[in-house]
Formats: C-alpha cells, structure tokens, sequence
C-alpha cells in the first residue's frame, strides 16, 4: 500500500499552530485584533477610568507593534525612551524583541536561562523530528509499503532504499521470485501496470506525497527561522532587560 510523509508530521504541524494562537492569547494580540474590529463600530467602554485605562493599553500594544519595545506600563515606557536616549539601550535590539515578555519585570539568572535553552532545544528536536520523516521519501516518488519492506515508485524507476539500486522498466520485467525481494516485485508491478485505475492510483500517490515533501520542507525551514530567531532574540533580550533593570533601579534611587 502506498503512505507518504504528511502522516508523519501532522501533530508537528498541530504543535505549531497552538503555540501560535497560545502566543497569540497571551500576548494580548487577540485583544488587539478584537479592538480593532470593534473601534469602526463604535463599541466602546462608557466608565471614563476604564476608558482611560484601555487607551494606556492600547498605546502599550502600539508601541511594541511599531518599535517592538515590549513593557508593563507608561512608566517603564518612559524609562526606556530616556535609557536610550542616554546610549545604553539601542532602539536597533528592539526589533528583535516583539515577541519576546515585557522587560523591566525582574533580571533573568540560571533557572530562566535553562528554561529557554531546553524551550530552543525543543524546537531542534521538532526539526530532527521532520527531518527524520523526509529522509526515507523522495520526490516525485510514492513510497510502497508491504509488511516492514519498503521501496519507491516513480513513473519510470522503481528504488530499493535498502540496496540504493534503481530498476527500470526493462529490469523489472527480468525480475524472479526466486532472485528477489517480494517487496520490489510488487512495486514493479504498480510501475509495469497497464491497468487504468492503477496507474492513477500510482500517479495520485506521487502527488500526494510530492505535496507533503513540499509542505515538509517548508515547515523544516519556518522551524529553523524561528528557532534561529528565538535564539537571537533571547540573546538580545537578556542583554537588554537586565542594562533596564539596572537602568531602572539607579533611576528609582535617584529619586528617593
């Protein structure tokens, strides 16, 4: 029976989209799309401190949107426009930090580092996981299973992974039961078919396993960005929430 790849990385792919809609949640980005769809229809809040407190959210989220200077309140807005302003925060690491949690909540030590490394080395995984599922395919082949044999079907080769050998039509025709596998016997046989509805069958597998390579690859490729990015990002990020803080504190005992 012909399979393909798609049934080895559907759950990535699952995996995926939820840690985006959970980002997504948390974040606060539904919040913002919900504030947009509302403003046009004039859906407001009518208590005037609620008001005010939702336009101070709003500028927050408008901030990280357009600068991607991620924090808590007015206050530490401000503190972050005078730190660089005075050179030590640069507005260029910011771009880097739309995603990342808001800075200026509490320096990060051993335990928070850990955690992100082991978060980063998840996503590596996710990648050797899909990896693993593409190697044993090829394009613009359909993979033939029977039992645990294995062997590609192209319209004009049939591959035995195991011995790394092709066989055309002519050399599927001298095939033996006696000589050679059962596997490739039976792969021959959907290569050799003159049969309608078989070769369609041959030829939609093909397809199907050429969309999940293609989808495959793209999701190979999405994950090393965004593994790459978060690693960066973290980076980043360490450096720049704790020159905040720091920042942040000598401000607050200037003032005492």
């Amino acid at each position: 029976m012909f399979d393909f790849i798609g049934s080895g990385i559907d759950g990535l792919y699952k995996i995926l989209w939820l840690i985006i809609i959970l980002y997504l949640v948390v974040s606060g980005g539904i919040g913002y799309l919900l504030r947009l769809i509302s403003k046009p229809l004039k859906v407001d809040f009518t208590d005037r401190i609620i008001k005010n407190l939702d336009s101070d959210f709003l500028d927050l989220q408008l901030l990280r949107l357009y600068h991607g200077i991620n924090v808590l309140n007015k206050k530490d807005a401000r503190l972050v426009s005078k730190a660089i302003n005075k050179g030590i925060l640069s507005e260029k690491s910011f771009r880097f930090l739309s995603f990342a949690p808001p800075i200026g909540k509490f320096k990060h030590g051993k335990a928070e580092i850990a955690l992100y490394v082991a978060f980063i080395l998840l996503f590596f995984a996710s990648i050797l996981i899909v990896c693993n599922s593409v190697k044993t395919y090829k394009y613009d082949y359909a993979s033939f299973n029977t039992g645990n044999e294995r062997a590609l079907i192209s319209e004009i080769y049939v591959y035995d992974p195991e011995s790394n050998e092709y066989l055309n039509a002519k050399q599927c025709r001298e095939l033996t039961t006696a000589t050679n596998k059962k596997i490739l016997i039976s792969a021959c046989g959907n290569l050799l078919t003159k049969d309608p509805a078989e070769k369609r069958e041959l030829m939609t597998a093909i397809e199907n396993n050429n969309s999940s390579f293609i989808a495959a690859m793209i999701l190979i490729v999405l994950l090393f960005i965004i593994t790459s990015f978060l690693t960066l990002g973290y980076v980043i990020y360490f450096d720049t929430n704790n020159k905040f803080i720091d920042f942040k504190n000598n401000e607050e005992r200037r003032f005492e």
